[in-house]
């Protein structure tokens, strides 16, 4: 179901959305779980045989769009830091809210994960890769308590 070697993948990823490149690199989570399988059903989705993902893209766009403290500070958030891409397994997996219905930019169905820390809330947004069959992270945002 894991991915054995994700948190060294992880790295790489993060290593890798620092340059200036476009140096994609992928890592993958793991399957998706029967509790997402069956959520995602109700709103017409079907995920078996999808796995939870994550590319140097999403990383880049979780820190340039929401990973600046002064920035972040004007909107209520909290920064995006290496620590919260690291922790992305907890959100995929053990999320306490999730929702459906909504597209990003690209037209592609997006799901949000919620999950509620001591400091308050990440908001982990996975895209819907049909023909890869992936869910791929899109974006990033945490919110204080």
């Amino acid at each position: 179901m894991f991915n054995p070697d994700f948190e060294k993948e992880l790295e790489e990823a993060i290593k890798r959305a620092s340059n200036f490149a476009n140096d994609n690199f992928v890592t993958v989570i793991g399957n998706v779980d029967n509790r997402l399988i069956e959520e995602a059903k109700k709103h017409g989705l079907n995920l078996s045989g999808y796995r939870h993902n994550i590319d140097v893209y999403g990383i880049k766009h979780s820190f340039k769009r929401h990973g600046n403290k002064d920035s972040e500070k004007l909107h209520g958030q909290l920064p995006i830091t290496d620590n919260d891409i690291k922790n992305a397994k907890v959100y995929v997996y053990n999320y306490d809210k999730c929702s459906f219905g909504e597209k990003n930019n690209q037209g592609r169905d997006i799901i949000k994960f919620y999950k509620y820390m001591q400091d308050g809330c990440v908001l982990y947004i996975a895209e819907v890769r049909t023909g890869r069959h992936t869910l791929t992270l899109n974006s990033m945002r945490k919110y204080k308590k």
